[in-house]
């Protein structure tokens, strides 16, 4: 089994290699922003969502704000 940072790593870099725009804060992959496009066939096409992740430095609760 692999280490929660390994995984919290890895599981940011695919993200980062998608399609989203993600901007990193503070230097470091704890705290983020993820800007997304509404889904196709749906009202929200031409929308965009932002969300913003705070990963905890010393706790394995992933907290997540919208």
């Amino acid at each position: 089994m692999s280490s929660p940072s390994k995984r919290r790593d890895m599981d940011l870099m695919k993200l980062m290699m998608s399609d989203y725009k993600v901007e990193m804060m503070n230097d470091g992959m704890q705290e983020f922003f993820v800007e997304f496009r509404g889904p196709k066939d749906s009202n929200f096409l031409f929308s965009y969502f932002f969300t913003f992740c705070k990963f905890p430095h010393t706790n394995l609760k992933i907290h997540m704000a919208l």
